[in-house]
């Protein structure tokens, strides 16, 4: 079994601190947000569902990805840690609420925790 190191937030930039994605409207997208990790090295990204819904998430290089109930679930007032897939750059992000209701999504850049 590999040893779990702990997760660290990215402090050497700015723009690479936490974004809090707030209101989520039911079943729809919001339009897309990104953290520029260019100041700090940022492999891993917490994602935080400060909600009492399932929220769906989607990271990408791409500038306004948009998501939907395709994506990854994130379970109601849980977090997971992702692999970055800009870890030296600008990665964007959509989130999607369930048709069950809105919620806030707080996206933390940093290392480790995979």
């Amino acid at each position: 079994m590999a040893a779990t190191t702990p997760f660290q937030p990215v402090t050497a930039s700015v723009t690479g601190k936490s974004v809090v994605i707030a209101a989520i409207s039911s079943s729809a997208s919001l339009n897309a947000v990104t953290i520029s990790s260019s100041g700090g090295y940022a492999p891993s990204l917490l994602v935080t569902n400060a909600s009492a819904v399932t929220l769906f998430v989607r990271l990408s290089s791409e500038a306004a990805p948009v998501a939907s109930s395709t994506d990854v679930p994130i379970s109601p007032n849980s977090q997971r840690v992702f692999s970055n897939p800009v870890p030296l750059g600008t990665v964007g992000i959509g989130v999607a609420a369930s048709i069950f209701g809105a919620g806030t999504v707080i996206i933390t850049p940093g290392q480790g925790g995979i």
